[in-house]
């Protein structure tokens, strides 16, 4: 055994899953500082230069959840892509090119 997983198209004994759940803590942790960035800037566009708070904060919020789909959109194709791996596998599908 060299520690490789083969089996899960991994290498290193890391698998596919694994990486998909490292990327989505990674995405969770850029989403959460990015929220905290926003935060801050628009309390000082807010106590600094005047700008509405509840327009500066819904701003912020749409470039954030914009920010966290983006992030989710690679998260969920390497999702299907296992999930759909799994069914074949279960079901015995084979897929023509």
């Amino acid at each position: 055994e060299d520690g490789t997983d083969e089996e899960d198209g991994g290498s290193a004994g890391y698998s596919d899953r694994d990486a998909i759940n490292m990327r989505s803590a990674f995405a969770h942790v850029l989403t959460d500082s990015c929220r905290s960035v926003s935060t801050a800037v628009a309390a000082v566009l807010i106590l600094f230069f005047g700008f509405e708070a509840r327009k500066t904060d819904a701003l912020c919020s749409l470039i954030v959840a914009a920010f966290v789909i983006s992030t989710s959109v690679d998260v969920c194709k390497m999702w299907c892509t296992l999930a759909c791996a799994d069914i074949r596998g279960v079901c015995g599908w084979r897929v023509s090119r």
